[in-house]
C-alpha cells in the first residue's frame, strides 16, 4: 500500500493489456506483433537480435532491437537465456483455475458486490474473482499440502463453493503451480 497511493481499483489483465495495447499502436517506432513466439535471441553491445517464429504459419524471422523487454512470463526464455535465476519460496501448491461465465452469480453471492470472495465450503476452499464486474468470473480451487490432487469438474466445485446451481458456462480450466518467486535482478546489458 505504501507504494502506491491507490489501491482499491482491481482490472483484470485482459482488460489492461487490451489499454497497453491500444497505447503502444499509437507509437511511431513500435511494430506490434500478434502470434509470434521468441525462439532464441542474442545479445550484443548495441542491443539485441531476436529470433521469431509466427505460431501460425512457421514463417522465422530476426528482428534487430535497441533493447529487449522480459515480458514473457515465469518461464521466460530472455531470463533463462541471461542467467536471471528466480528466488523466493518457490511452489505453494497445486491450483485448479477457472475461467466461467455466469450471468446469475452476482445475485447468488450473499456479501455481493465484491471483487474477490473467498469460499471455505467444504471440499470447495478457494476464491472467485469477478473479471469485468457483470458475468465473466474465475475461481481458483487449492488443494492443501495432505489433499490429494485430481481433476474436477469447475461446475460442481462452484456450485459446492457458493452453495447456490446457477447456470456456469466453462470458458477455460486447469491446473497449474502457484508459485511464489522473484527474479534475482531486473536489467543485464540491454
Amino acid at each position: 500500500i505504501r507504494h502506491s497511493p491507490y489501491y482499491r481499483t482491481w482490472c483484470s489483465q485482459q482488460f489492461l493489456e487490451a489499454v497497453l495495447r491500444d497505447y503502444v499502436a499509437t507509437l511511431p517506432d513500435v511494430e506490434l506483433r500478434f502470434g509470434w513466439r521468441l525462439d532464441s535471441f542474442e545479445p550484443r553491445d548495441e542491443g539485441s537480435r531476436a529470433h521469431l517464429t509466427e505460431v501460425a504459419t512457421g514463417e522465422k524471422v530476426s528482428v534487430d532491437a535497441d533493447y529487449l523487454a522480459a515480458c514473457d512470463g515465469a518461464r521466460s526464455v530472455i531470463r533463462k537465456t541471461l542467467g536471471i535465476e528466480l528466488d523466493g519460496r518457490g511452489t505453494m501448491g497445486e491450483v485448479w483455475g477457472t475461467h466461467f461465465r455466469a450471468p446469475t452469480l452476482m445475485d447468488a453471492i450473499p456479501h455481493a458486490p465484491a471483487v474477490v470472495s473467498w469460499a471455505v465450503a467444504p471440499g470447495s476452499s478457494g476464491v472467485v474473482y469477478t473479471l469485468n464486474g457483470r458475468d465473466e468470473w474465475w475461481m481458483n480451487k487449492y488443494f492443501r499440502a495432505d489433499e490429494p490432487f485430481s481433476n474436477i469438474d469447475p461446475v460442481a466445485q462452484l456450485h459446492a463453493a457458493i452453495g447456490a446451481d446457477i447456470p456456469v458456462e466453462i470458458i477455460s480450466s486447469q491446473s497449474y503451480k502457484a508459485n511464489q518467486l522473484v527474479a534475482d535482478r531486473f536489467v543485464a546489458g540491454r
